[in-house]
């Protein structure tokens, strides 16, 4: 599992990938919460 870091929510776990370039989504596990950003908001951890 690759990891992310968010400015507002911290360190998280990339658990999918879709689309590419400047509009990649990735689903990202938040200790048990899942949310979809865009790949731009998060840098990796």
């Amino acid at each position: 599992m690759r990891r992310q870091t968010h400015p507002r929510t911290g360190l998280a776990g990339v658990v999918a990938v879709e689309g590419a370039a400047d509009d990649q989504q990735l689903t990202i596990d938040f200790g048990g919460t899942r949310r979809v950003l865009l790949a731009r908001f998060v840098t990796p951890a």
